[in-house]
């Protein structure tokens, strides 16, 4: 079983109890791919990946080969570079545009079958899921809810603001369970179960509950 950590953003670096749970988690350094959240925007994501990389470095955890996955690779080699990747990364970005992406490249194939470590941030954390949704007051233009790649149970809002949940969210947890991660939060999940740092709460027909095992 592949291990997933679900996150929603990092501003400088990895907070300590990240690096020491991605250095438990991770046991090869050999390669690590970025799958970018729109193939097309080639500026932006080396500009981002090039930011989340160094953090990756910064905190001791440092491979032998990066490599980013769009399209100016073809889908056989982007395939084929996530498959042998010791680590997998999920970028931030338009979370439909990121899922169209995943699935016309065979990536959702891919993932399924991995048993790597694979790391979403924000828009990547929200595809791991069952049931992904883009909620209004999460940012997007419109509500948008659609199968994801279902490789967590759990779904999740990122960047979210603790102060206040808002009622868009509040009616969406009567038919959805909903996890909201503050920024610098994680979630693990692996054989063992789940694991929870940070600000995050869960939402489940209107209740709201805290929660956090560190």
């Amino acid at each position: 079983m592949a291990t997933y950590v679900l996150t929603s953003m990092y501003e400088k670096e990895f907070p300590s109890e990240t690096i020491k749970m991605l250095k438990s988690e991770i046991k090869g350094r050999h390669s690590i791919v970025c799958i970018a959240s729109d193939f097309y925007s080639y500026k932006m994501t080396d500009h981002f990946w090039s930011i989340f990389y160094d953090m990756f470095c910064n905190a001791g955890l440092e491979f032998e080969s990066s490599m980013v996955i769009d399209s100016r690779i073809t889908p056989e080699m982007a395939r084929e570079y996530t498959k042998n990747a010791d680590v997998v990364w999920i970028s931030g970005g338009d979370t439909p545009t990121e899922y169209k992406y995943i699935k016309e490249y065979g990536l959702d194939d891919i993932l399924k079958e991995y048993d790597g470590v694979v790391i979403g941030m924000s828009a990547g954390t929200l595809n791991l899921a069952q049931t992904v949704i883009c909620a209004i007051c999460n940012g997007h233009y419109e509500q948008v809810i659609y199968d994801g790649l279902g490789l967590v149970d759990i779904t999740v809002i990122s960047h979210y603001d603790m102060k206040e949940v808002q009622q868009e969210i509040l009616d969406l947890s009567m038919k959805y369970e909903i996890y909201l991660m503050t920024d610098g939060s994680h979630i693990l999940c692996n054989e063992n179960g789940k694991r929870y740092y940070g600000d995050i709460i869960c939402l489940n027909k209107g209740e709201i509950k805290t929660i956090s095992n560190l």
